[in-house]
């Protein structure tokens, strides 16, 4: 089950110490998806802060526009995704890595 919401409520139980989390979740169907996992003992669980997704269109967009950039600069579009990383993004770092590997 995957659903969008927020936390409206935290408490922990005072016996076991255990934290207790509440959520409001924004779907209307999700009774029947709670409804298949409500027996599980254990269930895995992660709660991320909501990001909406580049679409389809917008992926295809940046490869087309890297194209060009490629083309102009006499390159190749995978090399201009690189370079594009390398400048304006903070998660990137680099990694030499020999040939042979």
């Amino acid at each position: 089950m995957e659903c969008t919401g927020k936390i409206i409520g935290a408490g922990q139980d005072w016996q076991t110490g255990k934290l207790r989390l509440t959520f409001e979740i924004n779907e209307k169907g999700a009774t029947e998806q709670l409804n298949e996992i409500a027996d599980c003992e254990k269930l895995s669980i992660k709660a991320t802060k909501y990001r909406e997704k580049r679409s389809l269109d917008a992926n295809a967009y940046c490869w087309a526009l890297l194209q060009k950039l490629a083309e102009a600069n006499k390159s190749d579009k995978w090399t201009m995704y690189l370079q594009c990383l390398q400048r304006y993004s903070r998660a990137f770092t680099h990694v030499i890595v020999k040939a042979a590997a």
